[in-house]
């Protein structure tokens, strides 16, 4: 369901550092209220429904590749931005790397 690699939607600490890591939908709405923008706006620019967006908000889902590369650019930051300070996914030992 993940599109993104690298990305998931739990909060947690990475091992061996201080810093919290953020949700995937707790970033993006951090950046959308950071931009300024209402969730309406959002999805608007974004072309998404408002309902999809505020399911992400609250890590019920997660955007595809095209619709999150919409989001970057409706908030005007870089896919890299969207996506740092998300923790990476732990491997799926039923499924082979890089598969």
């Amino acid at each position: 369901m993940h599109a993104i690699p690298g990305i998931r939607g739990k909060a947690g600490r990475e091992p061996g550092r201080g810093d919290m890591i953020m949700s995937f939908g707790g970033h993006l709405q951090t950046l959308r209220e950071q931009a300024g923008l209402s969730r309406a706006e959002l999805a608007r620019r974004a072309g998404v429904l408002v309902s999809t967006l505020r399911n992400w908000e609250n890590d019920r889902g997660f955007p595809g590749l095209p619709s999150f590369r919409r989001l970057a650019e409706a908030l005007e930051v870089s896919v890299e931005r969207l996506a740092e300070g998300v923790e990476d996914p732990e491997p799926n030992p039923e499924k082979p790397h890089g598969g």
